[in-house]
């Protein structure tokens, strides 16, 4: 019968990171009028070596008529070889394996040189650590003194900490509409969070453990992940340390087919994210549109409404069919929805937009989330946590 799946690809081109892993979406849709069940595997091609490829998910699965299902292939390197790997996703019926398959469409993986080695003999490079290691050393005895001997906790578990309120750049005079008043300091140590509404503030710490706010504290959730989104529906998706992605049922994660690295929830229907070479997707309820464009941080409000910012820290407004340039430079953006957008710069200073121009708000954060009732979150670079009274 030859082809009864069809099989297409997000790109055809991919890059891998340092260490040599990349990831490819694939979709498979059953062309025929009948339930099936098929099995997928990658095939290495070229000097592809086949150990270097994985699906992440059930290799075998069921279709029903013109059904799809979606599938990542990892690809993981050792790290040291240069060029262009191809590979590819093959389906067939379980029923009849021989007649009824399809060969899917070639990927190429591009990996980086490696590092150079020093060569034997240049023994400069010690000096020059040692030289290092002394100059923090010293820096780390000053900063000590002047503070007092008092040191700051390591990031971990939520801790109760004594650290500093975000130091203000310029100072500007509080104006309405939004901006809040004075930054309160929340007992614990995150490095990234999100807020959907007041009731509804998840984050993850430094070794990727999963917390929700319960209004007094923290309370830990099972799992890891580098980042988290709730939506103001309570709607929580999230992503691993190997841009996996998963959802939150309300007593575990459930694991989404897709490979991301950072994602976005304003609510159940409205989820963006975007991948290892910035891509950018958006949930469509069954699988992954990819949406034109490059941005290495999106956000998506409870309202739809959609910004991003891309590696430069040019600032996008998704107009519902292209994007839009916005005056400024941001390196993380957060939306509410369309009147509450909030971000942080290069240099943590924070911003919100007036719906015309940024208005800079006092203090100093490496992460901003703005909720859509308004309630902004935010950590600075100590991992330290603050709520943002009067939004």
């Amino acid at each position: 019968m030859g082809n009864i799946f069809a099989i297409t690809t997000t790109t055809n081109d991919i890059k891998a990171d340092a260490t040599g892993k990349a990831s490819a979406i694939f979709t498979v849709t059953n062309t025929t009028n009948k339930p099936l069940r098929g099995i997928v595997q990658a095939k290495a091609m070229g000097n592809t070596r086949q150990d270097w490829l994985e699906v992440a998910e059930e290799m075998e699965k069921d279709f029903g008529p013109a059904g799809t299902q979606q599938f990542t292939v990892n690809f993981k390197s050792t790290g040291t070889e240069t060029g262009k790997f191809p590979f590819r996703l093959d389906v067939a019926s379980t029923a009849n394996p021989d007649e009824e398959f399809t060969e899917g469409p070639t990927v190429n993986v591009e990996t980086a040189a490696p590092a150079p080695i020093v060569t034997k003999g240049s023994y400069w490079w010690i000096f020059a650590l040692i030289g290092g290691l002394l100059l923090v050393i010293i820096i780390v005895i000053v900063f000590l003194l002047m503070r007092g001997g008092k040191e700051e906790p390591h990031p971990g578990t939520p801790t109760p900490t004594r650290s500093r309120t975000p130091i203000p750049s310029t100072p500007v005079t509080a104006k309405s509409g939004g901006i809040g008043t004075d930054w309160q300091l929340i007992d614990g140590g995150l490095k990234q969070i999100s807020v959907g509404s007041a009731g509804r503030v998840w984050g993850v710490n430094a070794i990727d453990n999963i917390f929700r706010w319960t209004g007094s504290g923290w309370e830990q959730i099972p799992g890891g992940l580098k980042n988290v989104s709730v939506g103001a529906d309570g709607t929580v998706w999230g992503v691993n340390a190997i841009d996996n992605i998963f959802r939150w049922t309300g007593s575990g994660w459930e694991q989404i087919p897709g490979g991301l690295k950072q994602i976005s929830v304003g609510s159940a229907s409205h989820v963006w994210g975007v991948n290892a070479i910035d891509n950018i997707f958006r949930w469509t309820g069954t699988g992954w549109e990819q949406i034109p464009g490059g941005l290495k941080n999106v956000s998506v409000g409870a309202d739809g409404t959609v910004w991003g910012v891309n590696a430069n820290d040019n600032i996008f407004r998704w107009t519902g069919t292209g994007w839009q340039l916005i005056d400024g430079g941001l390196k993380q953006i957060s939306v509410g929805g369309a009147g509450d957008v909030w971000g942080v710069n290069a240099a943590d200073n924070i911003f919100r937009w007036t719906g015309s121009e940024w208005q800079a708000v006092p203090g100093g954060l490496k992460w901003v989330s703005v909720g859509a009732d308004g309630r902004v979150w935010g950590v600075n670079a100590n991992d330290n946590i603050f709520m943002r009274l009067g939004t």
